[in-house]
């Protein structure tokens, strides 16, 4: 059996390359995709971390007919996800879209600041802000630095206590796409795939 520390913590940092909650070092294994069915099974396989895209909690979590893919939707099905992740012991990094759900549009920081404005912050399984997938594909619209930035400054306005995240895949266009000036202002942490 997993000892747990209590329900709730007052920050989460990633700091000389080590994240710390509650100033005690924490390790992340992690999961892409982990699916709200499938949160026992990642766990037992080892990971301590999961991350799942945010239409797949809406999926897991609301029935079919209320499936609406807006940020208070969301934001209620997140709570049942952190729930059932924090039961199972791991923790999370919480998708942040940057398309609507037809990927056609830009989402607008109004959406941001209601999920990260929300109870969602103080969740005990919160591990961080996961705000861009690969950002230097390919998309239409386009994402920019001046786009991440300015979600980075509305994320860490509404929550200052945890870690912003985002994942590069190829580091060729991700060096391209982002001028070098603008990459520590858009993230607390940078991933590859």
């Amino acid at each position: 059996s997993v000892q747990r520390e209590s329900q709730t913590y007052a920050s989460v940092t990633f700091q000389n390359y080590y994240f710390r909650v509650n100033s005690d070092f924490f390790f992340p294994i992690g999961w892409y995709g982990g699916r709200g069915g499938d949160l026992a099974n990642i766990r037992a396989a080892g990971a301590n971390v999961v991350l799942n895209y945010w239409n797949g909690i809406i999926d897991d979590y609301l029935p079919v007919g209320s499936r609406i893919y807006d940020a208070s939707h969301y934001v209620m099905a997140l709570q049942s996800y952190l729930d059932d992740a924090w039961a199972e012991s791991l923790r999370v990094f919480v998708h942040l879209p940057t398309h609507d759900i037809s990927g056609s549009a830009l989402i607008n920081n109004s959406f941001i600041q209601t999920v990260v404005g929300s109870s969602i912050q103080n969740h005990p399984a919160l591990l961080g802000w996961y705000q861009a997938d690969e950002p230097e594909q390919n998309y239409t619209p386009a994402i920019d630095s001046t786009f991440l930035i300015n979600r980075y400054n509305t994320i860490k306005g509404a929550d200052i206590n945890h870690p912003v995240l985002v994942v590069f895949a190829n580091s060729k266009d991700f060096a391209d796409g982002f001028p070098e000036s603008s990459l520590p202002r858009f993230y607390d942490v940078l991933m590859a795939d």
